[in-house]
């Protein structure tokens, strides 16, 4: 029972060290974003083809990314990697409440904030990482919404 908690507790803190890492990226990235130009473009004949925009960085990053333009945030992506912290932080505050007091209730509100997370992760371009780790983070989201309230469960 100890070594189980113990592991579980070590992957919250390894899932918050992300979250600080993602961070750091993020503030790193946020210079070159900042400095972006942005010219747009359609992809395919003019009935199907959807308008994209084509983003090129001047400040010596090397970046390039492409985005369909309906998407586009209209919040820096500063906010949204604030926005991104909180959830996270959330969630793990909630999950360490939830394990601490194995209240199954916790546990559900968990499983809610980290979806609401994973939702969050799979909107295009809402951290400024490729959209494969966006997708693959979550993913990772929602496994932990899913296994910490039927572990709390489990337990009980």
């Amino acid at each position: 029972m100890f070594f189980k908690r113990s592991l579980l507790l070590l992957f919250l803190f390894a899932l918050a060290l992300l979250c600080l890492i993602l961070l750091l990226v993020t503030f790193v990235s946020a210079a070159c974003i900042e400095t972006w130009t942005c010219t747009d473009f359609v992809f395919g004949n003019d009935t199907t083809g959807l308008e994209y925009r084509s983003c090129t960085d001047s400040s010596g990053c090397n970046s390039t990314f492409f985005q369909p333009v309906e998407v586009r945030p209209t919040t820096p992506v500063e906010d949204n990697i604030w926005f991104f912290i909180i959830l996270a932080s959330g969630g793990l505050l909630i999950v360490a409440l939830a394990l601490y007091f194995e209240s199954a209730a916790l546990g559900v509100a968990s499983a809610a904030m980290f979806f609401i997370v994973a939702g969050s992760l799979m909107t295009t371009q809402f951290l400024p990482i490729p959209g494969l780790m966006n997708g693959a983070l979550a993913i990772v989201f929602m496994l932990v919404g899913i296994y910490v309230p039927f572990k709390i469960i489990g337990e009980a």
